[in-house]
């Protein structure tokens, strides 16, 4: 057990520090050439630094649950949860602020093509963050302090593009930096419980890929008012506000599955 726990927590230090140092280097290359290749580079190195972790370490890729069988209750979730925390949101900051939304930059004609490379890009992050980490942070720690801890190095992964104005940088850095790591815990929270209770991974590759392509590409383009970002997105108090409460219901949901569990075990 205590020859366990040490693997374990080298696995974590490995993948963490690795992924971070690398992810850095492409990020820094997306911010001084402003080439998406750069991004897709960056959002496929926690997948592909989890890949080399469970080969060094004699794991089997199956334990990743990429291809596992969905229940598809989760795999709904995916798809409807980003709906009601970002549409709401937009919809009210419009409302606030007396912005007329324009015609998104995307035409809806191409949702499919560009839910299919959200879904992509977010395999990449998702082999790493949820379908490598998470599972070794609940053994180590329990659920509470594992999903503090991906969630906070998920946001830290960030950080760099935020500093360097390509990513959600319609507000200052400071507050920006601030605010994105505060929003993303409650989503962390939905994500890692999708992971540990739905079974396979691809419904939280769904929520994320979701989340991304009604932001960036859609909802966000639709704003002419820049106060729009204090307010709606992934900084904004009222898109932070929803997922908090969607997140409590989740914490709920999750602590009541556990305990059916437990009942279940007893003899």
């Amino acid at each position: 057990m205590e020859k366990s726990t040490k693997t374990d927590r080298q696995k974590l230090i490995i993948f963490y520090a690795l992924t971070l140092t690398v992810s850095s280097i492409f990020g820094l290359c997306y911010i001084a050439f402003r080439q998406t290749l750069w991004a897709y580079f960056m959002t496929w190195t926690p997948g592909l630094i989890a890949m080399i972790c469970l080969k060094v370490f004699h794991d089997d890729f199956k334990s990743i649950n990429l291809f596992s069988k969905i229940k598809r209750v989760y795999a709904v979730l995916g798809f409807c949860i980003p709906v009601l925390y970002l549409l709401p949101s937009f919809l009210l900051s419009w409302l606030i602020l007396k912005d007329t939304p324009v015609s998104p930059a995307a035409p809806f004609r191409t949702l499919i093509p560009l839910l299919a490379i959200y879904i992509f890009a977010a395999i990449g992050e998702e082999i790493g963050w949820r379908g490598y980490a998470y599972p070794i942070l609940e053994r180590l720690h329990g659920p509470v302090i594992a999903v503090l801890i991906n969630g906070l190095f998920w946001g830290i992964w960030h950080i760099p593009l935020i500093i360097g104005g390509v990513y959600d940088s319609g507000v200052g850095v400071s507050y920006g930096v601030t605010m994105f790591l505060i929003g993303i815990l409650p989503v962390a929270v939905i994500s890692c419980w999708m992971r540990s209770e739905g079974v396979g991974l691809m419904p939280v590759v769904l929520l994320h890929a979701v989340d991304n392509l009604l932001n960036m590409s859609y909802l966000d383009p639709m704003s002419t008012d820049n106060r729009i970002y204090y307010l709606a997105g992934e900084q904004g108090m009222i898109t932070i506000t929803l997922e908090a409460v969607i997140s409590g219901i989740v914490i709920f949901v999750w602590i009541r599955q556990r305990r059916a569990k437990a009942v279940e075990k007893r003899p």
